[in-house]
């Protein structure tokens, strides 16, 4: 318990930074596997190519990557709901 209290001042600070780099962290993870916002993303790139801010091999590969991510994040949601 004294040592606690002893080390308070420098283990206070040093928890509370490792539970905020926590939280963003999720905050993080949950805004990459957002279903919603993955689809918002899909027809963002849709409209890049369709503007020609995109290849067509551009497109595909960051398209890819998309559908993975959602198909993963419906499993994800399929499991745990």
């Amino acid at each position: 318990m004294l040592f606690k209290l002893l080390s308070a001042p420098v283990t206070a600070p040093l928890n509370t930074v490792t539970w905020i780099g926590k939280q963003l962290a999720e905050q993080a993870e949950d805004q990459l596997n957002d279903t919603e916002e993955l689809k918002r993303q899909l027809v963002a790139l849709e409209e890049r190519l369709d503007q020609g801010e995109l290849t067509e091999e551009e497109f595909e590969e960051l398209e890819l990557d998309l559908v993975m991510r959602l198909q993963a994040a419906a499993k994800r949601m399929k499991a745990g709901g």
